[in-house]
């Protein structure tokens, strides 16, 4: 084999295995909804004592690569507040319809109107703080209990 067919062949292998890894790190619609889903059940067993818990992220199991579950007070009201984000704790309390995505649309206030308790996907585009790329997201939104349950995918 040719010194740059080599190279080549290389440069494959490298790019698909950046290309796996980078799929490994997002999480699936469906582990979305099952991370909500266990969220509202830990509701329903401790009421907003579940908060102090989901905020605890991973150690509690409510984060996963890029997948977490957020939590907004108030229902449908549209002073609703974040009760629990285990990735960014500065905003518990922050009102949600200060959320704004990337191109300044105010997706908190989206998915308040949008939450049912049978679940909505709410997309947006999300400048990662890491990054500093835009990305296309969509969250899982649920209305329960005077709630409302958030959990987001990328979207490739």
């Amino acid at each position: 084999m040719s010194m740059i067919l080599r190279g080549l062949l290389l440069i494959g292998l490298l790019a698909g295995s950046v290309m796996t890894a980078r799929a490994e790190d997002h999480g699936t619609a469906d582990e979305a909804k099952a991370l909500v889903a266990k969220a509202i059940d830990l509701y329903r067993e401790k009421g907003s004592n579940s908060f102090s818990i989901i905020n605890k992220g991973a150690a509690s199991g409510f984060r996963d690569r890029d997948l977490y579950v957020y939590v907004f007070s108030g229902g449908i009201q549209p002073h609703a507040k974040i009760v629990a984000n285990p990735v960014d704790r500065k905003l518990i309390g922050v009102n949600v319809d200060q959320l704004k995505d990337a191109d300044g649309n105010q997706y908190g206030l989206d998915m308040l109107g949008r939450a049912r308790p049978t679940g909505v996907w709410v997309d947006y585009k999300w400048l990662d703080p890491r990054t500093k790329k835009v990305e296309q997201r969509s969250n899982w939104v649920v209305a329960y209990g005077g709630y409302i349950f958030v959990c987001g995918i990328t979207k490739s």
